[in-house]
């Protein structure tokens, strides 16, 4: 400050405006307060801005004199700046393998003030920790470094501690937590040991175990191999080294060489505190067989008898299941079975065999069961069956009838035998007539009926009673349990009929004297037709002028002829009354054959 004007200036104390907190004199800098300036003289006095937070500030110093503009007035502003510091991490977390390897962390100091932040210190609270870095000792506004932190080899379990920036910065020192931790690979296995039963020189289902690393460090496996029986065996798609909360699979089968039980162990080898570590294994080796009851079975069968069943019983008595791979039956039976396709130990199942002969005779066949019995695939259980059938045969005797009787008539009744000539018993359902002149013919006699045992005969007789002339074709029929029914006798019975040819239908004597007897006239009847004649009677001629005679019978056979003779004795003159001679009979064509006589008295 410097005196400008001709007389003394004399100064009082230098303060500050109301207001202006953060602008403080410097005492030792101070040399105008109080100070007389001579004309021309001058003074100096130095002026502090120490802010209490950021942001502009602003305020005067007044000099107080005896000048005549006093107090004279510097103006005061200032701008207040400040560091913010920040790390780029809430916390650090170390690892270390068991072998002493640790890998570094970094974190990042970020000053994202407007200040300058200035470092003083970068420490650690631990020894277990070791720090590098690259931080300036003042980090420019906007600036970043880097703080590496590294883990000293630690034999076991945790550690914590804190990374401390001691700076300018509100709230210094800066801390961030830090952890330590020794990290290992855990083998958890699942599951721990398996069980397997299976036949002799079969493969169990094969079984998984999962390998899962559950700690936080990689394990490496050196080495997964079976111990004990060789009867296991495994295979897995684990690699070398399994990374933490990761997983591989092992898969291990069964097959017994012998009965019994086995054991064996899966073992690895690592890098895990518990190694090695294994797998229980225990399997069981069974053998299924089998009992057959009965092994043979025997069958007699008509062929006219319903079909035969029997049972066979099939029970598994070993201590493993038993596959059954085929069934085949041979020969003339049949089978129906309820066995499953896998029979446990101890259970049974049944099999139904039907003799179903198709011709008569022995009829061998068998049972023939494909299995893995006392472990041997493609084992067979043989059952054998012999069957004799036996065969009825009918024999008619005779074949056909042939009656033949004048319609209406009835025929002498005629028998038919049967005869069963075969070796079975045959069983007669029924005797019946068919066809177009069924009518005609009647059962009058029938024994045939039930079984008929081998060589023994029954009998059926028919009757005839043509109702029309010709051929009256019908059948008896035999419904039976033979081959070959129904059997049928033919029924050719033939309705016959008489007929009169008579020579003459009229004999007429002409004149004869009377009192006398004429010459003799005859009539010859002749049977024409296809039966016998039955002449009833030959009424005479009446009023006694008329004498018959004849030698005719009571039957008169097809193409046999007989006479009637007839003379005339008048017992007037004159025409005489016409008299007949009448045949009754039978005959198709009349059953009256009317002969008309006339003559003259002379």
């Amino acid at each position: 400050m410097t005196s400008a004007g001709t007389g003394l200036l004399v100064l009082g104390a230098l303060n500050f405006s109301a207001g202006t907190s953060d602008f403080f004199l410097d005492p030792s800098r101070d040399g105008c307060t109080r100070q007389r300036l001579e004309p021309g003289v001058s003074c100096t006095f130095g002026v502090a801005f120490l802010p209490r937070s950021p942001g502009n500030r602003s305020g005067a110093l007044m000099i107080p004199d005896d000048a005549a503009d006093a107090p004279q007035q510097v103006a005061l502003n200032g701008r207040a700046t400040a560091p913010l510091p920040a790390f780029s991490a809430s916390s650090l977390a170390l690892r270390q393998t068991l072998t002493g390897i640790s890998d570094p962390q970094s974190v990042t100091l970020h000053n994202g003030g407007d200040g300058a932040l200035v470092i003083h210190d970068i420490t650690l609270d631990s020894t277990d920790f070791v720090q590098s870095n690259d931080c300036p000792g003042s980090l420019a506004a906007g600036s970043s470094c880097t703080i590496t932190v590294r883990l000293k080899l630690i034999p076991s379990g945790s550690r914590a501690a804190f990374l401390s920036i001691a700076d300018n910065a509100t709230g210094s020192p800066q801390r961030l937590p830090l952890t330590g931790a020794v990290i290992a690979p855990t083998v958890a296995l699942n599951p721990s040991g398996l069980g397997f039963t299976s036949n002799v020189g079969q493969t169990a289902r094969a079984q998984v175990v999962q390998l899962v690393n559950t700690g936080e460090g990689s394990l490496t496996l050196s080495a997964i191999k079976v111990a004990g029986s060789p009867d296991f065996s495994q295979t897995n798609n684990c690699p070398t080294v399994v990374t933490p909360h990761s997983s591989c699979s092992l898969t291990i089968t069964f097959t017994p060489s012998g009965t019994g039980q086995q054991e064996a162990a899966i073992r690895m080898a690592d890098d895990a505190t518990d190694s090695p570590q294994q797998i229980a294994l225990l399997g069981y080796g069974t053998m299924p067989s089998v009992r057959v009851n009965p092994r043979s079975l025997s069958f007699s069968q008509n062929l006219s008898e319903p079909l035969q069943t029997k049972t066979i019983t099939f029970t598994n008595i070993g201590d493993g299941p038993l596959t059954v791979s085929h069934v085949a039956v041979t020969g003339d039976y049949r089978q129906t079975n309820n066995c499953p396709g896998v029979i446990f130990a101890g259970e049974s199942c049944t099999f139904r065999v039907t003799f179903a002969p198709v011709t008569a005779g022995v009829r061998n066949g068998s049972l023939i069961l494909t299995d893995d019995a006392d472990s041997l695939a493609g084992s067979q259980q043989v059952v054998s069956f012999s069957g004799t059938a036996f065969a009825p045969a009918v024999a008619l005797t005779p074949t056909v009838l042939s009656p033949s009787v004048n319609v209406g008539n009835a025929a002498a009744p005629e028998t038919v035998i049967l005869r069963n000539s075969g070796d079975g018993a045959l069983v007669v359902n029924s005797v019946s007539l068919s066809g177009p002149w069924a009518g005609d013919y009647s059962v009058v006699g029938n024994d045939c009926h039930g079984t008929i045992l081998p060589g023994q005969t029954c009998s059926v007789t028919v009757s005839f009673i043509p109702s029309g002339s010709g051929l009256r074709q019908a059948f008896l029929v035999f419904s039976d349990s033979a081959r070959g029914s129904p059997h049928v006798v033919s029924l050719r019975g033939v309705g016959t009929g008489p007929t009169v040819s008579p020579t003459a239908a009229n004999l007429a004597f002409g004149t004869v004297t009377v009192g006398t007897t004429s010459a003799p006239q005859s009539v010859v009847l002749t049977n024409t037709g296809t039966g016998p004649l039955t002449i009833a009677s030959i009424s005479p001629p009446a009023g006694g002028e008329y004498a018959e005679t004849n030698n005719c019978p009571h039957f008169l056979g097809r193409g046999a002829s007989c006479t009637i003779t007839v003379t005339f004795t008048p017992s007037a003159v004159g025409n005489r009354p016409t008299q007949t001679v009448v045949v009754a009979d039978n005959a198709l064509n009349g059953t009256s054959q009317i002969i008309s006589l006339n003559g003259t008295g002379g």
